[in-house]
């Protein structure tokens, strides 16, 4: 599957430009998907999962996000487990921004 991507530019200078890459990625996909990809279940969770990756990735910039009160203020505090654990239960949709960041912790394995 490793293909040269050519002369594409995939360049970004912000973590914005990032974000509409990948929602433009996502929309890409879902229209190749009804287009030519038989409607697949897999490539329509991948365009979605693009989608909620540009959402957290338009949120690296955003000092409302993560100020005191803001949905990810006390991400920085928690464990790399738990951060990474709190990141996948967002993408899998187990849990929005708006939770308690403070007591989360990754599961027990």
């Amino acid at each position: 599957m490793s293909q040269d991507i050519g002369d594409k530019d995939l360049s970004f200078r912000t973590p914005d430009e990032l974000a509409r890459m990948l929602e433009a990625l996502s929309r890409s996909l879902h229209a190749k998907n009804r287009i030519s990809g038989g409607e697949s279940g897999f490539s329509w969770h991948i365009a979605v999962l693009l989608q909620k990756i540009a959402v957290l990735v338009a949120m690296i910039e955003d000092a409302d996000m993560w100020a005191e009160g803001g949905d990810l203020s006390g991400f920085e505090d928690l464990s790399r487990d738990a951060q990474a654990a709190f990141l996948l239960d967002f993408l899998a949709g187990k849990r929005g921004l708006k939770s308690e960041l403070v007591n989360y912790s990754a599961p027990k394995q």
